[in-house]
């Protein structure tokens, strides 16, 4: 039997937007929106399965390359504040294997007539199939898409 391995790590991404944070937290709030720019890259995909935002409301969202095998997504939101932050648990799974379980923190500050937005993660990367490195790098992806999506 292999032997189970967890890695551990936390990492912050921050972008400004030109955008109000009310207009940043509707990109995250909205599914409609966030299918536009969700996914790390234009050749990959982004689907969701469900959206209940709402404090102990849960989602399921597919990603990943067209064509692979995706990503699954399933989260669960813990504290939400219009226009503030949204804190959420959310486990990724590559077909029938968890890779990832992860805490999120995502804070929508104001910064002068824009937005600073940050995102933290902390999580257990499994049997080393993601990490926080990989996962960082993803993040600020999705970041950059986020920021064409808001100045389109």
């Amino acid at each position: 039997m292999k032997a189970s391995t967890i890695s551990h790590g936390s990492f912050t991404v921050e972008r400004r937007y030109a955008a109000r944070p009310e207009r940043v937290f509707k990109a995250w709030s909205d599914p409609d929106q966030m299918k536009q720019w969700a996914a790390p890259a234009d050749d990959w995909a982004f689907d969701i399965d469900r959206f209940e935002f709402r404090v102990g409301g849960s989602s399921v969202c597919r990603f990943g390359p067209r064509g692979d095998e995706p990503y699954r997504d399933d989260g669960r939101y813990d504290d939400i504040v219009p226009n503030r932050r949204i804190v959420s648990a959310y486990a990724i799974s590559k077909g029938d294997v968890r890779i990832s379980s992860s805490v999120s923190s995502i804070e929508f500050l104001e910064d002068g007539t824009g937005t600073l937005l940050r995102v933290t993660e902390v999580g257990a990367y499994l049997d080393g199939q993601d990490s926080a490195k990989g996962r960082q790098g993803g993040v600020a992806q999705q970041l950059d898409q986020l920021s064409g999506y808001l100045a389109g």
